[in-house]
């Protein structure tokens, strides 16, 4: 039993470990699709896993198109950021997930927080909009929750797609009841397996 419960639990830490690899397209730019003249802003739809999810596009030096498929890093903003673009910017990257938190709520201003997402790692010029929601980042990035808070990296370093910021629920602690119902349930398919084998033993 003991064996058991152990090799579950392990299971899902691997499930929730990062950075992982995996295959990553980009389905849409923005909904409803919002331009600034020269490009679209986020959120983007990201297709990750069989989930589609908002994506803040992080890095304007590198090009991504839509319906492109690539394989990617996903690491969490506030755990080991080795396999991102950036692998010493942890704080411009928890600056970022503040302004994704701000980017998903309905009626946000997407053009300049988009314009400030890419200043912030991407070196993209910032108008005097943008730069207000930079200081707004700098100052709350600490305020945030930054569990679920992902970072989206190509691992083709000759051609780097896009560098995305994505939030996915974070994965449950298992609680000290729910681990003991999950052994009792082990332990009875386990009781039942053994009782229905010796039945069979005996009809024979």
């Amino acid at each position: 039993m003991k064996k058991l419960a152990s090799a579950f639990l392990l299971a899902a830490g691997l499930l929730c470990a990062s950075p992982i690899s995996t295959t990553v397209k980009l389905v849409d730019a923005g909904q409803p699709p919002q331009s600034d003249g020269h490009f679209y802003v986020g959120p983007y739809d990201l297709l990750i896993n069989g989930q589609t999810v908002a994506a803040l596009c992080i890095d304007f030096n590198d090009r991504t198109n839509k319906g492109q498929s690539w394989t990617a890093y996903i690491s969490d903003v506030s755990g080991d950021i080795s396999h991102t673009y950036h692998p010493t910017f942890d704080v411009k990257y928890q600056e970022e997930a503040y302004l994704y938190s701000l980017i998903t709520q309905p009626g946000a201003d997407r053009i300049d927080i988009q314009h400030a997402a890419w200043a912030i790692t991407g070196g993209y010029w910032a108008n005097s909009a943008a730069q207000s929601y930079i200081d707004l980042a700098k100052a709350n990035y600490d305020t945030l929750d930054l569990a679920g808070y992902q970072i989206v990296s190509g691992i083709n370093w000759d051609n780097h797609e896009q560098e995305f910021l994505i939030y996915t629920p974070p994965c449950p602690t298992p609680e000290p009841a729910s681990l003991g119902l999950f052994g009792l349930g082990l332990a009875g398919a386990f009781a039942a397996r053994r009782w229905r084998k010796k039945q069979l033993s005996q009809n024979l």
